[in-house]
C-alpha cells in the first residue's frame, strides 16, 4: 500500500471520529488537530508510532522508495483467513480499549 493511501486512511479514521461527536485523541496529542496537519505531518506521525513499532518488530517494512509499505512477506503467507480476521477484531478491540481509556480520564 502506498504511504499516501495510508496517511488518507489514517486522516480519515480521525476526522470521521471528530464529525460524529466521539473523542479523536488524548489532549496534546498531534493527531487529535488531523483536520490541521498536513499529509506530511500525518506521515511522520503515523510512521513514528505506530508503525515503527511494528517495522521493528518484523511485521511490517517500507519498500526501498520509501512510498510503499508491505506487511511481512513471510508472516503475510503463514497466516490463515481466521488469522487474519483474529487481528482485524484484536485491533478494533485495541481501538475501543484506548478510547475508552482516554475518555474515563475525561
Amino acid at each position: 500500500m502506498h504511504v499516501q493511501e495510508l496517511v488518507a486512511f489514517f486522516r480519515d479514521f480521525y476526522l470521521d471520529r471528530a464529525k460524529n461527536s466521539l473523542c479523536v485523541e488524548a489532549k496534546g496529542v498531534r493527531m487529535a488537530k488531523a483536520s490541521e496537519l498536513s499529509d506530511l505531518d500525518i506521515e511522520r506521525t503515523m510512521l513514528a508510532m505506530p508503525f515503527e513499532k511494528f517495522e521493528r518488530k518484523g511485521f511490517f517494512r517500507r519498500v526501498k522508495d520509501l512510498a510503499i509499505v508491505r506487511f511481512s512477506e513471510p508472516l503475510w503467507r503463514r497466516l490463515t483467513e481466521n488469522d487474519r480476521k483474529s487481528v482485524m477484531t484484536t485491533a478494533q478491540r485495541q481501538i475501543e480499549s484506548y478510547y475508552s481509556r482516554i475518555d474515563s480520564k475525561t
